[in-house]
């Protein structure tokens, strides 16, 4: 893989939090030429589309299509991938830019569109040569199985189920679009089809890609999981899908019947995850000699936000508690920072030192991944008090603009200190 697929991913991530920065800032002083809704789509597009998707994609394309003894060709030389690479590249530059002069029009909204028909092409892509590799005969190595009735390994699986969400999650905007068409934006079916894409965004596409590409790690160098359980957690998490959905729009009143339905899913779902935690957890000794460093402190850290996030959402059953997080903006935001900016960004960073395609060494990474990790948590708190002093009455938490500002900015420097002292390793071919 050239390098500067790499580079370009993480610059995605730098770009993402210089303009959450950017958008603290305007609290205090005026930016010309900037308007912080036109910013906050280009911030939220980029950082699900541009780091999000990107981080992914790559990660996909070296741990399960890229060859490992070098006897074939890098899929990273394929003139499709490279093309599909290319205008995905343009398509986010195109977005970003669209975005930050129009906000949501008719240029914005194309690129978008274009960006959805690409990852369209992708799923179809990936699908395909899965099954071709299982048609290969793509054996599970020792101690793991495959999935009853074919070859695949079971990571096979998981990406699948990631794909089939990532497909479904484009309902979202297509819907979106559909609504807006008939007079229909800002109602509650609006925002409503807003949470249906990122709910299969980040809950299917990014967990079970992520839960795929760690799986695929063990399969390579065959630490031994049990079989039985991966596969139940998975079919019980993605089943539990759907209605899991209906958590993100409880406050539709949609009826005792999809709000037991909701509880119900939640539960599976959290349950699923703590599984899947305890399946990592067991083989932990195996496992420490393929995550190091902070690649393993990373890794135990999102898998703990992970659990976290899984464990906020069972509140979501109780119809006081979903009432007030609903009505709070601060725990709205502060949930998809978790999710986005912790879980999937951890993992993401995790994956990228175990590849070696980022540095994990040195004081100086050390400095950046521990303030990167102090922001982080420094936003989370602060978001989360505020929603604590909104449901309680209290009004808004003392210098909770300067917190978060601070949080930001402490993010944006530990992301330039890590990545300034980067050691992208070339992949293999």
């Amino acid at each position: 893989m050239p390098k500067s697929w790499i580079h370009l991913t993480i610059g995605y991530f730098l770009v993402t939090a210089v303009t959450g920065l950017l958008m603290r800032s305007m609290a205090f002083v005026s930016l010309p030429g900037l308007r912080y809704d036109y910013l906050l789509h280009a911030h939220s597009h980029l950082a699900l589309l541009g780091w999000g998707y990107m981080a992914l994609f790559l990660l996909l394309l070296a741990v399960f299509f890229n060859p490992v003894n070098g006897s074939e060709i890098s899929v990273f030389k394929e003139m499709k991938i490279r093309v599909m690479l290319v205008i995905t590249q343009l398509t986010l530059a195109g977005m970003f830019l669209a975005f930050c002069i129009q906000g949501y029009a008719a240029v914005s909204i194309s690129f978008s569109t274009l960006q959805i028909l690409l990852s369209y092409w992708f799923a179809g892509w990936a699908w395909s040569r899965l099954g071709a590799l299982a048609r290969k005969g793509a054996k599970p190595e020792r101690g793991t199985g495959p999935h009853p009735g074919t070859r695949q390994p079971l990571s096979f699986l998981f990406v699948k189920g990631s794909l089939l969400c990532l497909v479904i999650s484009s309902l979202g905007p297509w819907g979106l679009a559909l609504l807006s068409a008939n007079g229909l934006k800002g109602s509650p079916l609006y925002e409503a089809a807003i949470y249906f894409y990122l709910h299969f965004q980040y809950n299917g596409w990014f967990t079970l890609g992520l839960f795929a590409v760690l799986l695929r790690l063990m399969e390579q160098r065959q630490i031994a999981y049990s079989v039985k359980i991966v596969r139940l957690l998975f079919w019980l998490y993605l089943l539990a899908m759907p209605p899991a959905f209906l958590l993100s729009v409880l406050w539709l009143k949609i009826g005792l019947a999809a709000q037991l339905a909701a509880a119900l899913a939640a539960v599976i779902q959290w349950a699923a995850i703590a599984l899947f935690c305890a399946v990592l957890l067991k083989a932990r000794f195996a496992l420490s000699a393929v995550f190091t460093g902070w690649a393993a402190r990373l890794l135990v850290l999102a898998l703990l936000l992970a659990a976290v996030k899984a464990t906020l959402e069972l509140g979501l059953i109780v119809p006081q508690l979903a009432e007030a997080i609903y009505q709070s903006r601060s725990i709205v935001i502060g949930y998809l920072h978790l999710t986005l900016l912790g879980f999937v960004s951890c993992l993401c960073l995790a994956l990228f030192l175990q590849q070696g395609w980022l540095n994990g060494r040195g004081r100086a990474v050390h400095i950046g991944y521990v303030s990167f990790i102090a922001g982080f948590m420094l936003n989370e708190l602060t978001l989360f008090l505020q929603g604590l002093f909104d449901w309680t009455g209290r009004g808004a938490l003392v210098f909770v603009q300067e917190a978060v500002w601070a949080a930001s900015l402490i993010m944006v420097t530990g992301i330039l200190i890590f990545w300034g002292k980067r050691k992208a390793a070339q992949v293999q071919g």
